[in-house]
């Protein structure tokens, strides 16, 4: 599979921009009391982490990694 140097960018930038919101999340994760808004972030958090799993299994796949 051949991906433009503009492509590699927009990968890159996608598996940061998930990966940095994760953690985000992740940290935010203890301040909160109410039950249905940690249900709500977990969902988030597991939504995003499956994201960069497959966007890294997709360079794994290509050779882009």
């Amino acid at each position: 599979m051949k991906v433009t140097a503009h492509e590699m960018l927009e990968i890159n930038e996608l598996l940061r921009m998930e990966s940095t919101e994760v953690l985000k999340m992740q940290a935010m994760l203890p301040m909160i009391a109410d039950a249905d808004l940690r249900q709500e972030m977990e969902s988030c958090i597991t939504t995003a982490t499956h994201h960069t799993q497959a966007l890294v299994k997709f360079c794994q796949a290509n050779q882009l990694a």
